[in-house]
């Protein structure tokens, strides 16, 4: 081989190395804001592995804390929200609930909690939503009482001006608006409490019969 047939094939060598690591550094850059996307299982369920951001806020997982400017966390939430004190063994239960398109059933619980916070329900802030929730009672018959937190301000507390719905129906299909100025794209806790009429209260962390559950709620436009 000629050298300058030797020189002209390494320069083309160096060149096509050089642009293709250049485009691979392109693509990486042009991915990073969309790290949201693989945090997603599927279009209803969401990677639940909790951190603590620098920030003082709770997010999902690692990657949403990420994708928020977070470079430094810690494992778990910064304040666990309270799971409920159950102290009967429950025989009214939820078995499902749906909002707006996305429908999740479920089953008895003798705890009378459960944690589906893997699962996300997307509220609209501007335009209605629809709400669907069943029950199951396992013996006899009661006048039961249906109640809805939003935890809004991402404190781990449900509070008297989150309450979004009250029922005392065993069957609800109702609107559900939330209040006006909500800020947007963003996710937390919503808890489901149902229980007798004669046993209902207004404390989101109490139940004597009944069930509790929380879901993960996407406030969208």
């Amino acid at each position: 081989m000629k050298p300058f047939t030797f020189l002209f094939c390494f320069i083309c060598l160096i060149f096509v190395t050089t642009t293709t690591a250049a485009q691979d550094s392109v693509y990486n850059l042009h991915t990073l804001p969309q790290v949201t996307a693989i945090s997603f299982e599927s279009l209803d369920t969401i990677h639940y592995a909790p951190v603590c951001g620098d920030n003082g806020k709770t997010y999902i997982n690692t990657t949403l804390a990420l994708a928020d400017g977070m470079d430094t966390w810690t494992a778990g939430e910064c304040s666990a929200y309270i799971h409920p004190a159950h102290l009967d063994p429950s025989n009214l239960w939820i078995s499902s609930v749906a909002i707006n398109d996305l429908v999740e059933n479920s089953s008895f619980e003798s705890k009378g909690y459960v944690d589906n916070t893997n699962i996300i329900f997307d509220l609209s802030a501007k335009h209605e939503n629809r709400i669907d929730l069943q029950s199951e009672l396992m013996n006899g018959d009661c006048l039961v009482q249906w109640t809805i937190w939003i935890d809004f301000n991402e404190n781990h507390l449900f509070e008297t001006d989150e309450l979004v719905l009250q029922s005392n129906t065993g069957m609800v299909s109702s609107a559900l608006q939330l209040p006006e100025g909500m800020k947007t794209d963003f996710i937390t806790r919503m808890r489901i409490y149902l229980a007798p009429v004669s046993d209902a209260n207004t404390q989101a962390a109490e139940l004597n019969t009944g069930e509790i559950e929380d879901y993960a709620i996407y406030i969208t436009q």
